[in-house]
Order: C-alpha cells, then structure tokens, then sequence
C-alpha cells in the first residue's frame, strides 16, 4: 500500500466516522442530510480509489453503483443549504423533485 492509497482509505474513514458523531447527536433535519451528505462523498471517494486502483474492473458487478449517489449529492448540498438559510425541519413536497434526476438513474 503506498502513501496516496493510504491517503484515500483514510479519508473515507475520516468521512465514515463524522458521519457517525454527526448521528450521535440530537437528531435534526440538518444533521441528517449533513450526515448523508458526508456519507455519500466517502462512498465516492472510495469509489475514485477504486477507480484509480483498477481494482473496480476485479469487481465488475459494482462499476455503476456510484452514479445515483453521484446525482444525489447536488440536492443533498441543496437540501443542506436551505435547512440553514431558512431553518427547514423538514422536507417539502417540492424538495422531492430534486431527486427525479436519481430516480429516473435508477430505473
């Protein structure tokens, strides 16, 4: 293992245990998506190591599971921002739309 793998791995360890002290907390709205949020960068980022090992193509069955998480991020960051700005505690039925882009992937 060299040093830029080792780099990787570890942050999406990084990435795994926020996520976990994140959800320790009380739960609100806004720890959720954030959470989520810092879930789905470390699932991405371990699939970029995966990507740039060429140990994706040892494990064929899993080369195209990244993408839905990779459309879900842009509203995920949407979701995050607005329960910010306008102190959100839950999602609206029009939040929902953001996701088509994700639902149709994985049809």
């Amino acid at each position: 293992m060299n040093l830029y793998d080792f780099i990787v791995l570890f942050s999406s360890g990084v990435a795994v245990l926020m996520v976990l002290s994140l959800l320790m907390r009380p739960l609100k709205f806004r720890n959720a998506v954030v959470s989520i949020l810092l879930l789905f960068a470390g699932y991405m980022q371990f699939f970029a190591y995966l990507f740039e090992s060429r140990m994706i193509f040892d494990m064929p069955h899993i080369l195209f599971m990244q993408l839905p998480v990779g459309y879900s991020l842009g509203p995920l960051f949407y979701l995050y921002v607005q329960s910010i700005i306008n102190d959100a505690r839950k999602m609206q039925i029009r939040d929902w739309l953001h996701f088509v882009p994700v639902g149709t992937m994985l049809l």
